[in-house]
């Protein structure tokens, strides 16, 4: 599947190296179900760092680049996913809310990726991608639409 996603965005999917998932798979590291992943489940709630999967991440360790804080890291994971949303704005932004939150664990209160935008300003968030676009590349490049509305700050993508 990884490949295919891959092939069809091109360089807006690159940055990773799929081979770390690889390793962690062949490693038997399937996260809970197996008892193992980055962590190693415990019986309730307890949890270890899995100290296996340390070592296999570490391979795989891209050199900083800058914009590397806490903020940034957050802001690096949720711009790409809000401009694919943005990308996909033909579709229902209620059905694109729902499914960021339920599906790929958007932080729910932000309210999804076009009410975080919305809230958070089109204009930073153009701002803060150009900034990771100079350093990480194409990945980060802001779509049209995302542009069209950071230079209009009437815009909203959300209806209220």
């Amino acid at each position: 599947m990884w490949q295919n996603t891959s092939d069809a965005f091109g360089e807006r999917f690159a940055g990773g190296d799929i081979n770390v998932l690889k390793e962690l798979v062949q490693a038997g590291f399937l996260g809970r179900k197996s008892g193992k992943g980055c962590y190693v489940y415990g019986s309730g709630k307890t949890r270890e760092v899995n100290s296996e999967a340390v070592e296999i991440l570490k391979k795989f360790t891209l050199a900083k680049k800058g914009a590397d804080t806490t903020e940034d890291l957050q802001m690096r994971l949720a711009s790409r996913m809000i401009n694919e949303a943005v990308m996909c704005q033909k579709a229902s932004w209620l059905i694109l809310e729902t499914l960021a939150v339920f599906g790929l664990g958007f932080p729910p209160f932000h309210g999804g990726p076009f009410r975080f935008t919305d809230t958070y300003g089109a204009d930073k968030l153009v701002a803060k991608m150009q900034q990771y676009e100079q350093l990480y590349g194409i990945a980060f490049t802001p779509c049209q639409l995302l542009k069209d509305h950071a230079a209009d700050k009437t815009k909203k993508f959300h209806p209220n």
